[in-house]
């Protein structure tokens, strides 16, 4: 122990290690050892990164509890479900919106221009009014994210939106193919 406060130490040895990881993730690299294992489980089963990682160590972990006893065995159980979500929330940075709206140049004009992202618009109709509508998607930062939500809820209250987190989004100002 350094500091002698269990919990000061945990997050210490989760923090810096998880944003470590997610740097590396994010550039399809790892650190070797279960990261390895978490990548080949994320390729094959669509699994997030953060989860295979978790399911990859917690086999580690629960040998921790018997080696090393309880107090350890909890502690690195708790440090690997938080070192999951630290690297799940920072290599989702990304949400793609669809938006449902009968003012698409309005919520167009506010994504292109405003925010400097694209957007693609195409004509719908519900299923059950029959109704015209208008689908708007675009991909956008988390702050950005922020801004459209607020910018919907005040300018055009009865829009729908689906959004969704997306850790890779490959095209123009994303990740190549």
């Amino acid at each position: 122990p350094l500091a002698g406060e269990l919990m000061l130490e945990l997050f210490f040895a989760v923090l810096l290690p998880a944003l470590g990881s997610a740097i590396l993730f994010n550039l399809d690299a790892s650190t070797g050892g279960t990261d390895i294992a978490a990548m080949i489980l994320k390729k094959y089963s669509g699994t997030d990164v953060g989860h295979a990682l978790l399911y990859t160590d917690i086999v580690i972990a629960a040998a921790a509890l018997f080696i090393f006893g309880i107090t350890a065995g909890l502690c690195s159980l708790l440090g690997l479900v938080l070192k999951s979500v630290l690297v799940d929330s920072v290599i989702e940075s990304r949400k793609a919106f669809i938006i449902i709206t009968s003012d698409p140049r309005m919520v167009s004009g506010f994504i292109t221009h405003d925010l400097a992202r694209g957007a693609t618009i195409w004509r719908a109709q519900g299923a059950y009014t029959l109704e015209e509508h208008w689908v708007v998607l675009t991909v956008l930062t988390r702050g950005q994210a922020v801004l459209l939500r607020r910018y919907l809820k005040e300018h055009d209250p009865h829009s729908f939106m689906i959004v969704t987190n997306s850790s890779e989004i490959f095209g123009k100002g994303f990740l190549r193919a």
